[in-house]
């Protein structure tokens, strides 16, 4: 699971989930913030060049109580 908070690490990190990695990708998108990074994110995955599920494993919230409950749900699945 990975948590992003800035700007400067989101291309990093969401590189860093390559094919096959089944991590969750938590963004937390406050004031609409990542809104171009995320379009973009779904315009590469729609593209014959994307590699791995990226989109399927984003997980998009707008309020750190959003986030806390997504975390927990992701916690929660991974034990069971």
């Amino acid at each position: 699971m990975i948590l992003i908070s800035l700007s400067s690490k989101f291309t990093k990190l969401s590189h860093n989930l390559s094919i096959g990695s089944q991590k969750k990708l938590v963004i937390v998108n406050l004031d609409g913030i990542f809104d171009y990074q995320i379009k973009q994110l779904e315009a590469t995955s729609d593209s014959p060049f994307a590699h791995g599920n990226i989109m399927e494993r984003m997980v998009i919230v707008s309020s750190a109580e959003k986030m806390l409950q997504s975390l927990t749900q992701i916690v929660e699945s991974n034990i069971e």
